[in-house]
């Protein structure tokens, strides 16, 4: 297996991200636990000898049976890439190739199954690169808003009463779904934890006042602006 802790992910899309995306590279090193006889780590931060030394102690893993590759800080790039810019796709690939070894990416993204194509390995758990890539867009899809209502649509489930529209248009769109509903509730594509949710009701949009609307998304970022309803039970799955 090739233990590949990419924090620094293909999804730092700005600055601000990359930095957070650094700061959780600094937790790179319990992926250490992990590993097993004949693995290879590689990793976006150092790994303190004595760090290595309690890990194995406590799994039984004999240090010599574990190669621990530490790349070279490239700034808040994907690991890949930062592998790329260091020379060691070609070490990283023998070591693949002599141990038979799948990639266990620690975030599925684009870089990642880039990566285990170019040194020709396969993506834990799936069969093959192709299948791993299927399951990046079906993921990448049900991490948006719109993209839920879109596949829950095909597969003809119900839902609220609801459009999606631009950032500019939101208002519009709610305005319009009040007009027989008594409240909306207006969702950013993509967040989390509720960031930049609004439960709007008629009395909120009369006269002159306006649909105050958070940053999230930017200025022609997508919404979804839908029927609220009382929430029966929660249910929720992560991937």
């Amino acid at each position: 297996m090739v233990v590949f802790a990419n924090f620094l992910s293909d999804l730092a899309v700005d600055l601000d991200e990359g930095q957070i995306l650094m700061t959780w590279a600094q937790q790179a090193p319990r992926k250490a636990w992990l590993l097993r006889p004949g693995d290879v780590f590689v990793t976006p931060v150092p790994l303190s000898r004595e760090f290595l030394r309690y890990v194995y102690d406590l799994t039984g893993v004999p240090p010599e049976s574990v190669a621990v590759i530490e790349v070279p800080p490239a700034g808040a790039v994907p690991l890949a890439r930062a592998v790329r810019e260091a020379g060691l796709v070609e070490y990283v690939r023998a070591l693949a190739g002599d141990r038979c070894a799948a990639l266990l990416p620690t975030a599925l993204d684009a870089s990642a199954i880039a990566f285990a194509r170019d040194i020709g390995i396969d993506v834990h758990p799936y069969p093959t690169v192709e299948a791993a890539e299927a399951a990046l867009r079906t993921t990448m899809l049900l991490n948006t808003k719109t993209g839920f209502r879109e596949a829950a649509e095909r597969l003809r489930m119900r839902l609220p009463a609801g459009r999606t529209c631009r950032r500019p248009e939101a208002e519009g769109v709610t305005g319009d779904l009040l007009g027989d509903r008594k409240r909306v509730v207006v969702k950013p594509d993509r967040s989390a934890g509720g960031h930049g949710m609004r439960f709007v009701s008629r009395e909120d949009l009369r006269g002159e006042a306006s649909l105050l609307l958070d940053t999230v998304g930017g200025p022609e970022g997508l919404w979804v602006v839908e029927e609220h309803l009382d929430v029966a039970e929660s249910v929720s799955t992560q991937m």
